[in-house]
């Protein structure tokens, strides 16, 4: 006994135009999410700053980021110097004579891609920040300089996927910079 084989009804062919048009509405939302997200992402611009890299954080201490800015890191570049300068008044609170003046030269700062482990040497990874420190005089005479390398583990800003990660790394970056920097320069 031989079944003939029957086209399928009409309505049924719908449902497969159907789901091709719902699966065309789909990616159309999906790219269109992206598009959105991307357009809310804020991009680097590699622009002169708005003020000078140079600025007084209090009495006698001055903090340079100009390496920075040059960089094209801007906004992160003046959160550092603000957290810089900070540091160092807590540091140096008081121990400052009359006219002098602590200059603090940021060359780089290195992030590390910090994921939660460890490297493939098995070391924990490490973020850098480097500069320089100079106290000068009340007549322009260096007094005392040193280049400063602080580091910290990456680990130090917290969980990786919370957000101000970057910046918590960089308060600590500042914070043991400073701590150098007290430890080098004796007032």
């Amino acid at each position: 006994m031989r079944k003939s084989v029957e086209p399928a009804p009409r309505h049924l062919k719908r449902g497969a135009g159907a789901s091709r048009a719902l699966m065309r509405r789909w990616v159309a939302a999906c790219v269109a999410l992206g598009l959105a997200t991307l357009g809310g992402i804020g991009v680097a611009e590699a622009r002169p700053p708005a003020r000078p890299s140079v600025s007084r954080a209090g009495p006698g201490i001055i903090v340079d980021v100009g390496p920075l800015l040059a960089q094209g890191l801007g906004g992160y570049a003046e959160a550092l110097r603000a957290e810089l300068a900070g540091a160092l008044r807590a540091q140096f609170a008081g121990s400052l004579q009359p006219g002098e003046r602590l200059v603090v030269l940021v060359r780089s700062i290195s992030l590390a891609a910090y994921s939660g482990d460890v490297n493939v040497f098995e070391l924990p990874d490490t973020d850098y920040l480097d500069g320089a420190v100079t106290l000068i005089g009340p007549n322009g005479q260096v007094m005392a300089k040193k280049d400063i390398l602080a580091t910290s583990l990456s680990s130090s800003g917290g969980a990786w996927y919370l957000p101000g990660g970057e910046q918590r790394r960089a308060v600590v970056l500042a914070q043991n910079f400073a701590a150098w920097a007290r430890r080098y320069i004796q007032t």
